[in-house]
């Protein structure tokens, strides 16, 4: 595991592509494999690098993240085709926003998988090994409501890959997934430049699943 990275010490990654190279000497198992990669947005070049290099297929994760009205760089939940996972910080805001977004981000999924040739119901995923590969996770937000669905589609296994990693999301990733692997565990899960060297893209989404987080199946 690499060291925990400290505001005075230089990035653990030189860059993205330094992560994914890590992370696919770590899923080398599935090389050549019929294994599907899972992107997770917003940032999904780690994860199609990791393909890349393991000889695989990949697609993004159906799943999207509901942007905060007032702080457009904070998420309040996530949203699958049938599943919404609403946290703590949602809990002010409108019922009518939210309830706009989410039919927008599922419009938008259903835009996305049809030009992809997707089932708009069924993923394809039954039977099949998914590696969900992410850049950072600092909550288990962005991929609980998608993988809930995914489950009950039957796959035969379902392994995460993270470069970074906070410790309170550990135990629930694990709790969804059959395997979970990281590079880095930091308590504080920041912005992406200070794991992946300097010149980056926009900042991410900054998660935050508390307890008072909820699942709500809409199917």
């Amino acid at each position: 595991m690499r060291p925990i990275p400290q505001p005075d010490r230089i990035a653990p990654f030189a860059n993205r592509e330094e992560a994914a190279m890590l992370l696919a000497r770590e899923l080398e198992a599935y090389r050549n494999s019929d294994a599907l990669v899972l992107t997770v947005p917003p940032d999904v070049k780690i994860g199609n690098l990791v393909a890349e290099y393991l000889g695989l297929r990949s697609q993004p994760m159906p799943c999207l993240e509901i942007r905060h009205p007032a702080h457009r760089n904070q998420s309040i939940g996530s949203v699958c085709l049938n599943n919404v996972v609403l946290h703590d910080e949602g809990r002010d805001i409108p019922q009518e926003y939210i309830q706009y977004a989410i039919a927008r981000l599922r419009a938008k999924l259903r835009r996305d998988m049809a030009s992809g040739g997707k089932d708009l119901v069924r993923g394809g995923y039954r039977g099949k090994t998914l590696l969900v590969v992410s850049e950072w996770l600092k909550t288990a937000d962005r991929v609980l409501a998608c993988l809930g669905h995914i489950r009950e589609e039957g796959p035969a296994r379902i392994v995460i890959a993270t470069a970074v990693v906070s410790p309170q999301a550990i135990f629930p990733l694990r709790e969804l997934a059959d395997e979970l692997i990281y590079l880095v565990e930091d308590d504080e899960v920041s912005l992406p430049q200070y794991y992946f060297g300097p010149a980056q893209d926009d900042p991410p989404v900054v998660s935050g699943r508390g307890p008072g987080s909820q699942v709500l199946n809409y199917a």
